[in-house]
């Protein structure tokens, strides 16, 4: 979520979308962050969740990485989806606990 504030610099709306889908091993529960920032450059999309990869000076290239890790630790992913400017969605999804 930080990201995306920090992508809106004059402004803009985060939203949070909570839900339960269908998964291909049972129900998943999705969250979808979405901003209305500058959106992500897509010749640098499929970096993103790579170790040490950064776009800003003031940054590590560890935030996404160790979300994705984390993710698929716990038997869920995150995706990433940028319409260029004017926005970016992260996707993430977890199985539902029986």
């Amino acid at each position: 979520m930080m990201n995306g504030v920090q992508a809106m610099t004059g402004g803009g709306l985060l939203s949070l979308h909570l839900g339960v889908e269908p998964g291909a091993q049972g129900e998943v529960v999705v969250v979808r962050i979405t901003d209305t920032g500058t959106g992500i450059p897509h010749e640098i999309l499929p970096k993103i969740f790579d170790s040490f990869f950064t776009s800003r000076e003031d940054g590590t290239g560890l935030g996404l990485a160790i979300v994705k890790r984390i993710m698929r630790d716990h038997r869920g992913d995150i995706i990433v989806e940028s319409t260029g400017p004017g926005g970016t969605t992260f996707k993430f999804w977890f199985p539902v606990g029986k």
